[in-house]
């Protein structure tokens, strides 16, 4: 009879992985698949790809500004109220 499989490990002891690796290749891949729509529609593609970024810079700054800053004050003020 084999042998029962490995239990999962507690949640504490789980090793986190960064997610730059996975957010690099998402980004490369990105850059790759645009230069090619770009090559193949002779420089049409170009303006709409301009908007595309500028809209992703927009909702990355948000992002940064809104999400992750504030997040981070509201759990400090969580944290002071607690103490």
């Amino acid at each position: 009879m084999p042998a029962p499989p490995p239990r999962p490990l507690p949640p504490e002891k789980i090793p986190r992985r960064s997610s730059w690796l996975s957010i690099f290749l998402a980004m490369l891949l990105l850059l790759i698949v645009g230069l090619v729509l770009l090559v193949l529609s002779l420089g049409q593609l170009l303006p709409v790809l301009v908007i595309g970024g500028l809209i992703f810079l927009v909702t990355g700054f948000h992002y940064l500004v809104w999400g992750w800053w504030l997040g981070r004050m509201i759990e400090r003020e969580a944290e002071n109220e607690e103490a």
